[in-house]
């Protein structure tokens, strides 16, 4: 049959990867331009952390109203900068692949219909966000390649084509002295380590056929936290697959909703006149759902009670629903893989597709920082389509839609009269650490390690616990020594009070809640 293969950004070496890796004979690359006259690229210049928080609302604040996506590197991000736009007056909200499946889904449905403006988002919020009036895309930092800052920033004015508002999309990535630091952590994580891959085969090689979602999956193989997001453990199956001892089959729902119309008596009354026999069927299925007594579909949980394969059930349940005679949505798939018995992985071959593979993940990472660290007077877009392989018909080096080709037009976000001050002043300091102090209540960090954690000041020593909390960073506008004063603050009005403790025979000063401080908490 006729193949075509698509994607959105291909760079000339991927486009020759896939002809070979899809065998394709006579294949022919059609390349449309990646060209979008409609945007416009800006890189902005920050000083340090706290200013780029502030360039954020500045830049959010000259587009207030309209939808927007902030994409972040990091998931603790999410929460602190949609927290301060909150507090700037924005109707905003963080994004990241560590929530909930629910939580997720609530945040883009909320962000298509119009219920909230803003995003603050790993890559995570990226499939299917085909939203036509997004008008500004800002990222926190360079993403890990261009091909990802090309289509995270495509998404803005998506509708100007078919003349919906915003005419023009703006694109802004800021940028601040020793940043895209966390480009080394993609670089490490974005390909599995040879031992990773031998300790996915370990439990793979144990079971003739494996069926479990990602994370489960990933646990089970003590692979680092993150290894289903950052696309490593996809990776380690590859290999694996790639060296003809795993196959991988079709992905199997594995959490969902199921429910039953109102009117499936009638339904199966009309399906029992064409076949009776599979009305019957259907009608002992649908009662045995029923049975279930819960709408929320578990395959572990239904296959048991139903005494099916979660396949088998799966297959029932896809038909009855193309029939109309059940509902079902699907937000969670497991992992359908089958050892090949008597066969071994070839682990020098293995080992050096990890070596290729980092490689290639070290070189896009250069060429990403290449695109934020360049000079100032050169062309933002052209770069792009120059490492796209790709060109602007009757267009130049100077496209006069990016800051380095028109560097007299102000910034519009210049003149927002967001400052330091102005947005210290909205945040709810005292909140933020009250919070804090009650959810960190037993495990007695020292008052300084609180004020690093709000003030977003990790320094070489400060506990996980703190950096991953969505508190950490919180009040950052503040700086340290504000961040101290507001701690200081609580025990001047009776909200905590300061205790001693030891550690390893040092003393050190920390603050615990009143009864009056937790019940404001």
């Amino acid at each position: 049959p006729p193949v075509a293969a698509l994607t959105a950004t291909a760079a000339e070496r991927v486009r020759m990867e896939i002809v070979q890796l899809l065998r394709l004979r006579d294949a022919e690359a059609i390349v449309r331009s990646p060209d979008r006259p409609e945007l416009h690229y800006w890189i902005e210049r920050c000083a340090d952390r706290p200013d780029r928080d502030l360039r954020v609302v500045q830049v959010l604040e000259a587009f207030r109203g309209q939808s927007a996506i902030v994409y972040v590197p990091r998931r603790q991000d999410c929460q602190r900068l949609a927290g301060l736009l909150v507090a700037a007056g924005h109707v905003a909200r963080g994004y990241h692949g560590g929530m909930a499946v629910p939580a997720r889904t609530n945040a883009e449905e909320a962000f298509r219909y119009g219920e909230i403006d803003v995003v603050v988002a790993t890559k995570a919020f990226g499939l299917g966000i085909d939203k036509a009036d997004i008008a500004v895309i800002v990222h926190l930092e360079m993403p890990a390649s261009v091909e990802d800052y090309v289509q995270e920033s495509g998404r803005a004015a998506r509708g100007a084509f078919a003349g919906t508002d915003p005419a023009v999309g703006h694109c802004v990535l800021l940028t601040m002295p020793g940043d895209c630091r966390i480009h080394d952590l993609f670089a490490r994580s974005a390909t599995p380590r040879l031992d990773q891959v031998r300790s996915l085969w370990s439990v793979l090689a144990e079971r003739e056929h494996t069926l479990l979602p990602a994370a489960r999956l990933a646990e089970d193989a003590g692979l680092p936290a993150g290894a289903v997001e950052d696309g490593s453990l996809a990776l380690a199956v590859h290999h694996l697959t790639g060296a003809g001892v795993v196959r991988r089959r079709e992905d199997v729902m594995w959490s969902g909703r199921v429910w039953i119309p109102s009117d499936v008596d009638l339904l199966l009354t009309d399906l029992e006149r064409s076949d009776a026999e599979l009305a019957e069927r259907s009608r002992m299925l649908v009662e045995r759902v029923r049975g279930v007594g819960a709408e929320e579909y578990d395959a572990e949980l239904w296959s048991r009670r139903l005494d099916m394969s979660p396949a088998e059930l799966e297959e029932r349940l896809l038909d009855l629903n193309r029939r109309d005679i059940l509902g079902l949505s699907a937000w969670r798939f497991a992992w359908q893989l089958e050892r090949v018995t008597g066969r071994e992985p070839d682990w020098g071959t293995i080992r050096e597709r990890c070596r290729e593979r980092s490689a290639v993940v070290k070189q896009l990472s250069a060429r990403a920082r290449g695109y934020a660290r360049q000079h100032d007077k050169s062309c933002r877009r052209a770069y792009l389509l120059r490492y796209l392989g790709a060109g602007a018909a009757g267009t130049t080096d100077r496209c006069r839609a990016c800051d380095a080709c028109t560097p007299d037009i102000r910034r519009r976000w210049a003149d927002c009269g967001v400052t330091q001050e102005t947005l210290a002043a909205a945040l709810p300091a005292r909140q933020a650490a009250l919070a804090l102090l009650l959810e960190c209540r037993d495990m007695n960090f020292s008052k300084e390690s609180y004020a690093r954690a709000l003030a977003s000041d990790p320094g070489p020593k400060l506990d996980d616990r703190l950096r991953q909390h969505p508190a950490f960073g919180r009040l950052s506008p503040l700086g340290l020594k504000r961040c101290r004063a507001v701690l200081d603050d609580l025990v001047r009005q009776g909200l905590a009070e300061y205790a001693e403790r030891n550690l390893d025979g040092h003393q050190y000063e920390t603050l615990v809640l009143t009864d009056e401080g937790r019940r404001h908490g």
